[in-house]
């Protein structure tokens, strides 16, 4: 049990950590994770939560039905979290207009993170709103380094994108 512990902890802080422009005070606050049932190796290489998952950290709110974590190489990651559908949102450090931290919200039936490229794919229903823009589609591809966004509409379906202007 105390290895699973510290490898959920180990896998929290490499999500919080390497997300976007997240709120960095966040990665010094306390890691809370509710799950039905948790396994994993006992070098973190791999981890499986499944069931009602919540993970908090700061601003951070995950919640889904199964979460996976496998380290490829190094600190190469890929985050798998799925759904009905998935969620995510967090607090960045980014300003909006009137001053006030941008909220990133992120839903969708599955939910790929690659740390090594920054690619987030998103799939079914996927809805990713980073202040008041937003895109929705069958599928969202966002690159977290470059902030460059690709979304698909399902068949016989258009996709929705909203942005304001910068002033």
């Amino acid at each position: 049990m105390r290895y699973n512990k510290i490898i959920l902890i180990m896998l929290m802080l490499t999500i919080s950590s390497t997300l976007i422009s997240a709120k960095k005070s966040d990665r010094d606050q306390p890691i809370k994770i509710l799950t039905d049932n948790a396994e994993g190796d006992v070098d973190a290489s791999n981890v499986q939560l499944v069931g009602n998952i919540t993970i908090e950290q700061g601003t951070l709110l995950i919640h889904a039905n199964k979460v996976s974590y496998k380290a490829v190489t190094g600190a190469d990651q890929i985050i798998n979290t799925s759904g009905n559908p998935a969620t995510f949102q967090q607090v960045l450090d980014s300003k909006d207009q009137q001053g006030k931290n941008e909220l990133l919200k992120a839903r969708a039936n599955s939910i790929v993170y690659n740390s090594k490229t920054g690619n987030v794919a998103m799939q079914g229903g996927a809805h990713l709103t980073i202040g008041g823009d937003t895109i929705s589609g069958s599928r969202i591809d966002y690159n977290t380094i470059t902030e460059k966004y690709k979304v698909s509409a399902g068949k016989n379906k258009r996709a929705s994108i909203v942005i304001f202007p910068k002033k």
